[in-house]
């Protein structure tokens, strides 16, 4: 019931009202610097200790393209007919300028790590841009997100999804299948950021083109 209330009367409204105004407040630009974003992320990093626009830009796509892309749509076709599929797309251009602010926001307030690597992040940019007085809102974000990671859809819905699908298809145990994840998802994400963008930059596009090909074949 507080999923069903937060998603019907308060979420949506604030994406949607949050989207328009960045829209508004930086002059669309989410077509104004269309070009110029698809040449920034082709380029290479400037600074050794971070990864470079590609590499950062196949890391959140691989972040946010998973079950939700797959289940997500088909249910809303299914439950709202193909006029889902236009506001799906109005919500994914004010989704641009939103997913800009925080990107930005997050290379501004950024910071190095222990490791010598770059740190960012909505914590980061809470406690760093709003000061002292929000350290407790940040610390907040920062276990609702890891719990979100551990618990939420971050974890659970992808391996079980991933698992079920292996068993299915190739009949292949599912404790197995969920070891072999366990044992490659530690090999990459060990090494650090630098690991992770490294590995996102060569499977994410492959996954990238799979999923485009195996919409225009269905």
């Amino acid at each position: 019931n507080l999923s069903n209330y937060l998603y019907t009367y308060i979420l949506i409204i604030l994406l949607v009202a949050g989207g328009i105004y960045f829209t508004v407040r930086t002059k669309f630009v989410q077509f104004r610097y269309l070009k110029e974003s698809l040449r920034v992320v082709l380029a290479p990093s400037e600074d050794d200790k971070a990864i470079s626009s590609f590499q950062a830009l196949m890391v959140s796509t691989a972040s946010r393209v998973g079950t939700g892309n797959i289940a997500g749509v088909s249910t809303a076709i299914c439950l709202g007919g193909l006029g889902s599929l236009f506001w799906m797309w109005i919500s994914a251009i004010l989704g641009m300028v939103t997913k800009y602010s925080e990107s930005l926001l997050a290379v501004k307030y950024r910071v190095t790590d222990e490791n010598n690597q770059m740190a960012g992040g909505p914590m980061f940019y809470i406690q760093n841009g709003m000061g002292e007085r929000f350290i407790w809102l940040a610390k907040a974000f920062s276990v609702f997100g890891m719990c979100t990671a551990l618990f939420g859809c971050g974890t659970f819905p992808q391996v079980n999804a991933i698992t079920e699908s292996v068993n299915v298809t190739f009949r292949i145990p599912i404790v197995v299948a969920g070891i072999i994840v366990t044992v490659l998802t530690a090999v990459v994400t060990i090494g650090g950021i630098k690991s992770i963008s490294k590995v996102a930059e060569i499977v994410v596009p492959i996954m990238a083109l799979t999923f485009l090909g195996g919409s225009v074949v269905a």
